[in-house]
């Protein structure tokens, strides 16, 4: 109840950011806290304010995937300003479409560090539920794994409504090398393709598990 209370800037901990609001408050520098504001705009139309990546599966076979970014807003904004992040050993950002033509779209990446930032604005506002950008992934894992895009950043006219951001995973699945072709698990390496006295040939290998080779 605590946290609850004093959380008056609603970012899901007690800083000196709410500190410095309460003192703002008590000499009347300040009449609302950014958490009344959160919640008041929460209640409106019984709707909450959302940005949220949804899940999705990329087959064996996919090299890329498009993942789109959905905002949910009851109450009209002119403002947007949102942060995504990504694992980069797994998915390597190449291009952020713009969805929708009649908003202000400004939008940079940095695959090192697996971070987008999309800000978005408009004179005349938006509201509702809106599909602003799309994000195109290389896939660059070679292996199988779930891997999440998520949030650092989403707020709506300067508010802060990060708690109601939802993450999205991403299902990418990879066949292991060897195993389609020969359709067994059983460590061992097969005959070569097609002779070991021509040009080049294949070797075909399976292992039990997951790890280096060295083959020798």
């Amino acid at each position: 109840l605590q946290q609850q209370v004093a959380d008056v800037t609603y970012n899901g901990e007690i800083s000196a950011l709410d500190a410095s609001w309460v003192l703002q408050h008590v000499v009347a520098l300040e009449g609302t806290f950014p958490v009344h504001r959160v919640k008041n705009l929460m209640t409106e139309n019984n709707a909450r304010p959302a940005v949220y990546v949804e899940n999705l599966t990329v087959p064996d076979d996919a090299t890329t995937i498009k993942i789109p970014v959905n905002l949910t807003v009851p109450s009209n904004m002119l403002s947007s300003d949102i942060r995504i992040r990504f694992n980069p050993e797994h998915l390597q950002l190449q291009n952020m479409e713009q969805n929708i033509n009649n908003l202000l779209l400004e939008s940079h990446f940095d695959n090192l560090r697996g971070m987008a930032n999309i800000g978005i604005a408009s004179v005349k506002g938006f509201s509702g539920t809106i599909n602003p950008v799309n994000l195109h992934f290389e896939i660059v894992t070679p292996v199988s794994v779930n891997s999440e895009v998520g949030f650092e950043k989403f707020l709506l006219d300067e508010q802060d409504f990060l708690m109601q951001a939802e993450s999205g995973y991403i299902d990418i699945m990879r066949v292991q090398s060897g195993t389609e072709d020969i359709g067994q698990y059983e460590p061992g390496i097969r005959n070569l393709v097609p002779n070991p006295f021509a040009a080049s040939a294949l070797l075909r290998f399976t292992t039990g598990k997951e790890g280096l080779v060295e083959i020798g």
